[in-house]
């Protein structure tokens, strides 16, 4: 069957959406250690230090047209994450971490991720589960953020940071690719 590929797609875009993702139950828990967020966000500051509007293209995701992402979960998880701290300084980004009254990533059959996903979507909420991936993510993105802009000028940190959050909101593109419903899981595992 073929693939039916769609517009590149940022933040903002996905942003003017009520779409929801969910991550089905037989994808793995989001691993995305410190080196790989790090690296990720080195890219994205330099491409912004560079005053490029360019695109800069994080990679393809897979889904079906139920918006089960198939392949890509992490890259989507670790924008959220990028969203949930990115959001303190830009606030367009809650029109991205949230659609429909609700965070725009789900977990199937992962109950306690939603909920500390949601949680930390609203900034200053506390849960007693923890998922220790994306919370030691949410802390990198965060002190990335602190360290990249001195607080020495706070206007210009304030700034900077503002400018930063607009950027990766603006030009972090991505492209989905949608497989058909009836994919059955033989079928996805020729796929990958």
């Amino acid at each position: 069957p073929k693939t039916i590929f769609s517009e590149s797609l940022t933040p903002q875009k996905v942003s003017k959406t009520h779409t929801i993702y969910s991550i089905p139950i037989y994808q793995r828990l989001f691993e995305w250690d410190e080196p790989r967020i790090i690296q990720l966000l080195d890219d994205l500051y330099q491409a912004y230090e560079n005053g490029s509007n360019q695109p800069y293209y994080i990679g393809m995701l897979t889904s079906n047209n139920n918006y089960d992402l198939i392949d890509g979960q992490q890259r989507f998880t670790v924008m959220m994450l990028l969203g949930i701290v990115m959001s303190q300084y830009y606030s367009n980004w809650d029109s991205f971490i949230f659609a429909e009254c609700s965070t725009r990533l789900k977990f199937k059959a992962r109950t306690d991720d939603n909920i500390f996903l949601s949680n930390k979507c609203i900034q200053n909420s506390v849960s007693t589960y923890e998922n220790l991936y994306m919370k030691r993510g949410i802390k990198c993105i965060q002190d990335y953020i602190d360290k990249k802009i001195e607080k020495e000028n706070d206007s210009a940190s304030c700034t900077i940071a503002h400018e930063f959050s607009r950027y990766v909101f603006e030009h972090m593109n991505f492209f989905i690719s949608f497989l058909p419903n009836d994919y059955s899981p033989i079928a996805l595992n020729k796929y990958f």
